[in-house]
């Protein structure tokens, strides 16, 4: 399918392929269906549908501006890794999304099942510019896609990783197994992608937290569409960016999520993927926007009465709550992570001069538009707010500073705040807080 840049809102050209659900333990897939008829099918069959997304429109490109470990608990970091395969967005979490990118052999899986399966199903290596190993370039696009794909995750109780973890990590062999995960496949074009007609990624719905769904385990995202095409064209930061949200896209549907459309009563009238407005897209939907977030039921026009986070949170759990009131010394910055939409945390600061607050979310790919709030010992408190603004492909206004404070005890408090024009659900992610 042909992916010509376009200066309309980014878009999917075309519905979802989608298979109907065959009994369990079946060899192969049965032909595809209608997509209207996909949500009652992926609700009452004992195996779960297919979906297979189309590629995505480009918006017109914004001018570019296995040993060792990268693994760190708190702020994720876009600067470079000792080794891009080994990166952790939280090592230790009994739950897993492995990003693969150094080759995988399917044989045992679903997608070896299939009628046009070649006699080799293994998946070469991730390769963007045909050169052998992880140029720096190649390298960045990895960092920056496990960027994206982790800050979409922040909120939530899993590893998003590019090391290959222990296979029990990411089975599951009965209901009381805790620990269980998923591995996104970044492969070339090859038999899967021909079969769905050359699709952007493609994943079984409803899997992740399954016992006994090993074979339906592995999503599969098709970077060549970005990679190749554009190259020399696209920042790198743009090409993860659209890159990572199909990676993201890929595991919704693993977790459950369906496609996020909009109904024929709003402006643009039925489609069956929201290409969001800009500066937002759902995740769910179909977009390059500079701000993609997992989207609820009151989403503007929306056909999908699905609540993402809840979803996910279900099966993921959401990451501990930071401890109040936290001291903040001078020039020692602090990690948090606002995982709800009711999540407050509260830091105390103690200049000894005229000092600022500053609260910077997990740039370049944050999904949290900061809130701040400061209380002083006599109960006067002042909100910062800044208005998030889209300039030239690049969202400002998504963090917040105070202005300078005189010495004394302050509280202060942050959350996560309403985009304009997208509202508050989904802003959430991790954060640093300072003062300097």
């Amino acid at each position: 399918m042909p992916t010509p840049p376009s200066r309309t809102v980014a878009r999917l050209l075309a519905a979802a392929l989608v298979v109907t659900p065959v009994t369990l333990g079946s060899t192969s897939p049965t032909s595809a269906t209608s997509p209207s008829t996909w949500p009652a099918a992926a609700r009452s069959a004992p195996e779960p549908p297919v979906i297979a997304d189309p590629v995505p429109k480009l918006e017109p490109p914004t001018p570019a501006a296995r040993t060792g470990s990268a693994r760190a608990a708190g702020r994720l970091t876009a600067t470079r890794a000792t080794d891009p395969l080994a990166l952790h967005s939280r090592p230790g979490s009994p739950h897993t999304v492995y990003l693969d990118f150094d080759g995988a052999d399917l044989g045992g899986t679903k997608w070896a099942e299939l009628a046009n399966t070649p006699d080799s199903t293994v998946v070469s290596a991730y390769d963007a510019d045909g050169r052998p190993g992880l140029s720096p370039w190649e390298a960045s696009l990895v960092e920056g896609i496990w960027h994206h794909v982790a800050e979409d995750f922040a909120p939530f109780d899993v590893d998003v990783t590019t090391e290959e973890p222990p296979s029990a990590a990411l089975s599951r062999s009965s209901a009381g197994d805790p620990t269980y995960g998923t591995s996104v496949v970044f492969a070339h074009d090859n038999w899967v992608r021909q079969w769905c007609n050359g699709c952007s990624g493609v994943a079984y719905v409803g899997v992740y937290s399954g016992a006994g769904t090993d074979p339906w385990r592995q999503a599969l995202v098709f970077p060549d569409f970005m990679t190749k095409r554009v190259v020399q064209t696209y920042a790198a930061s743009d090409i993860a960016r659209v890159i990572g949200t199909t990676a993201s896209h890929e595991v919704g549907h693993q977790l459950g999520l369906h496609h996020d459309g909009l109904r024929a009563s709003s402006p643009r009238g039925a489609m069956p993927y929201n290409p969001g407005r800009a500066p937002w897209g759902p995740i769910m939907g179909s977009t390059s926007q500079a701000l993609t977030r997992w989207a609820g039921p009151d989403a503007a026009y929306t056909d999908n009465p699905e609540d993402d986070l809840a979803i996910i949170a279900s099966q993921l759990g959401l990451v501990p709550d930071e401890l109040p009131t936290v001291p903040v010394l001078p020039g020692v910055p602090l990690s948090g992570v606002i995982s709800s939409a009711g999540d407050t945390d509260t830091y105390l600061v103690t200049p000894l001069r005229r000092s600022e607050v500053v609260v910077t979310p997990d740039e370049p790919f944050a999904n949290l538009d900061v809130v701040l709030e400061v209380t002083d010992v006599l109960g006067r408190s002042s909100l910062v707010a800044p208005v998030t603004r889209l300039r030239a492909g690049r969202l400002s206004g998504l963090g917040a500073a105070t202005q300078l404070l005189p010495g004394g005890i302050y509280q202060v408090t942050v959350r996560g705040g309403e985009t304009p024009g997208v509202g508050r659900y989904g802003s959430l992610g991790r954060y640093t807080v300072q003062l300097r």
